[in-house]
């Protein structure tokens, strides 16, 4: 952005968009790490369980 629409801004509007950015990256992050974790599980943990006879 260039400094004349940047002055145009009030600064706490950028403090929270700038918060509001951060904790969306973090969830992200956060839900990959989630993602990774459930695929581990499932061909490590899953795979060596005994099944129920049917």
């Amino acid at each position: 952005m260039n400094d004349s629409i940047l002055n145009e801004i009030p600064r706490d509007a950028l403090v929270l968009h700038d918060r509001e950015w951060l904790e969306y990256c973090q969830w992200i992050a956060f839900k990959k790490e989630l993602e990774e974790e459930a695929v581990w599980y499932f061909h490590e943990v899953e795979s060596k369980r005994p099944r129920k006879p049917r």
